[in-house]
């Protein structure tokens, strides 16, 4: 396998919007997960879907890339767990603090905000 695309996540609904365990299982352990998994079967890229709202600061992003910074202060729990889970993604950190994980590429915060690139 030569890529995983981790699309997983746990948005906020009316029904879910206030369950932090669901957030935190999907969004941050979930991650964490697919980086293991990816790490352990050799796969050496993994694209991940985060979401806008990691780097939504109540004002309109105007040709934002990945150098806007996340939002000081995120709009919900699920977008903190969002922000958790990029640190996560690609083995950039883990829960211990320890750098592992296969190299990847991010749909993250750019793409997000504009199209998809092409694969």
């Amino acid at each position: 396998m030569d890529c995983v695309f981790h699309v997983a996540t746990a948005a906020p609904t009316a029904h879910n919007a206030h369950n932090q365990e669901l957030m935190r299982a999907v969004n941050v352990d979930g991650t964490i997960n697919v980086v293991e998994a990816c790490a352990a079967a050799g796969v050496p890229r993994l694209v991940y879907t985060s979401s806008a709202s990691v780097v939504f600061e109540g004002r309109p992003l105007y040709a934002a890339d990945e150098s806007v910074p996340y939002a000081a202060r995120p709009m919900d729990y699920y977008t903190h767990t969002k922000i958790e889970g990029e640190g996560v993604k690609c083995g950039a950190w883990d829960w211990r603090g320890r750098r592992r994980g296969p190299a990847c590429d991010t749909a993250s915060k750019a793409e997000k905000l504009h199209s998809t690139p092409e694969l």
